[in-house]
């Protein structure tokens, strides 16, 4: 039940749910959808009070993403929301004082799905079905 590790993500959720529903994520080239990515880092840094973390687009990573913590840069594989919040949570790990879960990857894993399940719970199932979100698995929802 990752998808349900944290329940005060309203905010969060709503920057997410705002993007997707009227700002075009998903109708958008790879090119849009980072740029919704830089506006939803920005809209999440100031519900959290923390800087706004630089983000770039690299292939050959090794993983779906990764956070460097003294450049505050979010490196993604690819435009993954999901991908996005878990780096994101990193951050917020390292930035603020948020109260965060003791294992560092299950917090950010868990906070990530929570907001985008919050925020779109039919897209969130429709990925958990389709072998999308990591750690979820469809007997889960």
């Amino acid at each position: 039940m990752l998808h349900r590790t944290f329940t005060k993500v309203r905010k969060a959720s709503s920057v997410v749910k705002e993007h997707v529903d009227n700002l075009g994520y998903y109708g958008g080239c790879e090119e849009r959808k980072m740029e919704s990515l830089n506006l939803m880092a920005e809209e999440l840094a100031g519900i959290y009070g923390v800087t706004v973390p630089a983000l770039a687009l690299r292939g050959g990573l090794g993983a779906y993403g990764m956070y460097h913590i003294p450049s505050q840069t979010i490196s993604l594989s690819n435009t993954s929301i999901v991908t996005f919040l878990h780096e994101f949570r990193h951050h917020l790990q390292h930035r603020s004082d948020v109260k965060t879960l003791s294992d560092a990857e299950k917090d950010a894993q868990g906070w990530a799905c929570s907001v985008f399940y919050s925020a779109k719970p039919n897209l969130f199932e429709k990925a958990v079905r389709d072998g999308r979100i990591m750690g979820v698995m469809p007997s889960d929802l």
